[in-house]
């Protein structure tokens, strides 16, 4: 029997860690980047500690789009999602683990 439809790729990432082994204040305010663009980026992984939000098109004075994070919830940006540019996040406790993965 021939398959139909879309074809399926299975593609696996090889994470980096790029973790804040201690936010600062600027970090956990989001006046100040957790990760550095990366333009080859196609996938990002972010782990909070608490509820907070991301924002790639500049910092959170910026107030530009950004994505919810919630504490213990992995938010997962990959393909077209996945931004290329420097990352900041909010709510995030200072001198706390921000877990970051790049791939």
């Amino acid at each position: 029997m021939a398959a139909t439809g879309f074809p399926v790729e299975q593609l696996a990432l090889p994470y980096n860690d790029m973790s804040v082994p201690s936010l600062s204040a600027a970090q956990a305010a989001g006046t100040e980047l957790v990760l550095d663009a990366n333009p080859e980026r196609r996938a990002l992984t972010i782990m909070p500690n608490a509820d907070g939000r991301l924002y790639h098109t500049g910092n959170a004075t910026a107030d530009g789009p950004y994505w919810p994070l919630y504490a213990g919830v992995a938010r997962t940006l990959t393909g077209p999602e996945c931004p290329a540019s420097d990352i900041y996040v909010t709510g995030q406790p200072v001198g706390s683990k921000l877990r970051i993965g790049e791939a």
